[in-house]
């Protein structure tokens, strides 16, 4: 995707590079009491603040092109305005505008990055941050356990620099993503890095125990599996698909009937720890403000919150509804769950489109951006959350899948 204008300079990479690892949560544990984090600590915010306002003054270096591929994606400053327009009728309508404020902030930020940088670019800066956040949390969970290992009463497992073990796990899968497709990148030098880094994240990913990670990863792999199957002679293909078809779907009915001694054996229980009796607790919430919600960021604020009868019928304190789909529904409504779906529907059937006509590597990262934002957010929470990675990197794909001119990733050998 060819810039308008002059390439970034040492110090506009230097500035994605630092606002991708502080948005991606980890550390901040480290410096940070985690409870603070949560309710919103001025000095987090203000380091966020920070990185927003750089990159609104440098969106003016690039405003041609900021405002082409911001004019190509509507939608997406549709549902970052409805956020903030729910302090109208927000339960907690300072927290509302607080937060949709800093989702504004986390989108100008994924514009910049987007109206700035080619996708490789993107993906380069996202393999040097992770590969900095994936060793240093092997490395604090091996020699800090105290800090880099989680132990409670539901679950146990590497955290790293991360306030959960889910954080790393998610950050692993993601990584293996970021790698794989540096490693079949042509134009990459460091091939055997590349190996190496999807080791590391690979061992990251079992050390952290996180499930819902690992079930994201084997959507991953399969992606990748149906990327490469293009290259697989037709006749292979078809005795391939005669034994795996029958494979998968005595999986399933296997599966089915036994589901609970399956999730006994990857060491969770038939609820997925508490997760399918919270979602049965939350449809009622979900009744209670069906078109509007509850207002942005506006539902799981404490004691005195809407969340306090969700915490006192479930037992337990989540801070979020353990899926992304369902904390936008409660935050925003049926109407903000529709922005999302509509968001998302046009950039994945573009991909999928450039995948039919074999777009090389650019449609295999844009497919897995998307897998990984579908499969977390149904057992996790991180779609339409301000300072955050993942929405932002999302944000940015959108961003490119919806303007104009895609340039494809070579494949090695093209």
């Amino acid at each position: 995707m060819a810039n308008e204008g002059k390439p970034p300079s040492w110090g506009e990479w230097l500035f994605a590079l630092i606002a991708l690892l502080l948005t991606s949560g980890a550390g901040l544990q480290l410096i940070f009491d985690v409870d603070d984090i949560y309710r919103g600590n001025p000095r987090v915010q203000l380091i966020y603040a920070t990185v927003d306002l750089v990159a609104i003054g440098l969106l003016f270096k690039r405003w041609s092109r900021v405002k082409s591929i911001g004019r190509a994606s509507p939608l997406l400053g549709c549902l970052v305005v409805y956020a903030i327009a729910s302090s109208v009728w927000s339960w907690a309508p300072e927290v509302s505008l607080r937060r949709g404020v800093a989702l504004l902030g986390t989108t100008l930020v994924a514009l910049y990055l987007a109206a700035t940088f080619e996708r490789r670019q993107i993906v380069v800066l996202l393999g040097t941050a992770f590969a900095g956040l994936i060793i240093s949390s092997l490395i604090v969970g091996a020699l800090v356990p105290d800090i880099g290992v989680q132990f409670d009463q539901w679950s146990q497992g590497w955290r790293g620099l991360y306030v959960h073990k889910n954080g790393l796990g998610r950050a692993a899968a993601f990584s293996m993503i970021v790698w794989l497709v540096l490693l079949y990148d042509g134009r990459f030098p460091l091939s055997r890095i590349a190996v190496v880094m999807s080791i590391l994240s690979l061992w990251a990913l079992v050390m952290s125990q996180s499930v819902g990670a690992f079930v994201v990863t084997l959507c991953l792999f399969g992606a990748w599996g149906v990327y490469r199957a293009r290259e697989v002679p037709p006749l292979l293909k078809v005795a391939t698909l005669s034994v795996l078809i029958p494979a998968v779907l005595v999986g399933i009915s296997v599966g089915g009937q036994n589901f609970d001694r399956l999730v006994l054996l990857l060491g969770r229980d038939v609820t997925l720890t508490g997760r399918v009796t919270l979602w049965s607790t939350l449809t009622s919430d979900l009744v209670a403000q069906p078109l509007i919600g509850y207002g942005y960021s506006g539902f799981w604020l404490g004691e005195s919150s809407p969340a306090s009868a969700v915490w006192s019928a479930v037992g337990w304190k989540p801070p979020h509804a353990h899926n992304g789909f369902i904390d936008v529904a409660l935050d925003l409504g049926a109407i903000g769950l529709l922005l999302l779906l509509l968001l998302l529907w046009r950039p994945i059937r573009s991909t999928v489109k450039s995948l039919v006509a074999g777009n090389e590597l650019e449609s295999f990262f844009s497919l897995g951006v998307f897998v990984f934002t579908i499969g977390s957010n149904l057992v996790e929470s991180s779609i339409v959350s301000p300072n955050n990675l993942y929405w932002m990197i999302l944000s940015c794909e959108v961003l490119w899948r919806n303007s104009e001119n895609p340039v494809p990733l070579p494949v090695q050998g093209a």
